[in-house]
């Protein structure tokens, strides 16, 4: 639900890092979505490019613009599963 709520406001598609583990479409040896899978499920190519957390994806576009007067605010990937996010959230002062 997360990055379709990205998508929606900046036509852009992505997925964290988390995600192909978490919607069990993960390859092991790349921990990325596997294409077999993808294939299998009939989206193949279609999988959009994974994001490292923290960074910007992309930032709203003119709908967004249109409906409440705010321009291109940026829009951060973010661990899209809660237990991820609480772990991001420890503050990391020694080898965690």
């Amino acid at each position: 639900m997360p990055y379709l709520f990205v998508y929606l406001l900046s036509d852009t598609a992505g997925y964290d890092v988390t995600l192909p583990a978490l919607g069990e479409m993960c390859d092991a040896g790349t921990m990325d979505i596997s294409p077999e899978l993808a294939k299998l499920v009939g989206f193949g190519r279609m999988t959009p490019p994974r994001a490292q957390c923290g960074t910007v994806m992309a930032r709203t576009n003119k709908t967004v613009l249109e409906a409440t007067g705010y321009d291109a605010i940026p829009i951060a990937c973010i661990d899209a599963h809660d237990t991820s996010s609480a772990v991001d959230a420890i503050p990391d002062v020694n080898d965690f």
